[in-house]
């Protein structure tokens, strides 16, 4: 499998290109948080008859880029999703309409700047088994936030 990096003004030539060279086949299309670096944009793209696969990756310090769905059709579905997950606006799609959250959703879940409301108020179960576990380590407790609150939330019960 070929990895290339694009930078992003080159996003929609480098897919264009690779289904010019015979990669025809749409796998899927992604993004990645990567914090302060910005949100990596990968895209999988294949021959249909299973030669080389290659993927393309750009990081997106922005908000948005060109997208690729008029050269592949399946990825306009891979856009919406990604759109809606993690906040990335597809210049030139024919509808960005959700799919998967409710209509009244703020935010963008898979970012990891999103509190997961559900962990922040509610105590998590797993805090009980982790505070066993550091307090056999240590000797003391140790105060233990749920997956996906970042440090400062009040959680219930600690």
């Amino acid at each position: 499998m070929i990895t290339l990096d694009v930078a992003v003004s080159d996003w929609v030539s480098a897919v264009t290109r690779a289904k010019a060279e015979g990669r025809t086949y749409f796998d899927f299309l992604t993004a990645v948080d990567e914090g302060a670096q910005g949100l990596r944009l990968v895209c999988h793209l294949a021959r249909r008859d299973g030669g080389d696969r290659i993927v393309l990756q750009t990081v997106i310090r922005g908000a948005a880029i060109d997208s690729v769905a008029g050269i592949y059709a399946g990825a306009a579905w891979h856009e919406r999703e990604t759109a809606e997950m993690f906040g990335i606006v597809f210049v030139g799609h024919p509808g960005l309409d959700r799919l998967l959250l409710a209509a009244g959703f703020v935010g963008n879940p898979l970012r990891k700047d999103f509190v997961l409301a559900a962990r922040a108020t509610r105590p998590w179960p797993g805090a009980e088994a982790a505070r066993g576990t550091a307090e056999l380590r240590s000797g003391g407790r140790r105060r233990v936030a749920p997956p996906g609150v970042p440090g400062g939330w009040e959680v219930p019960g600690e």
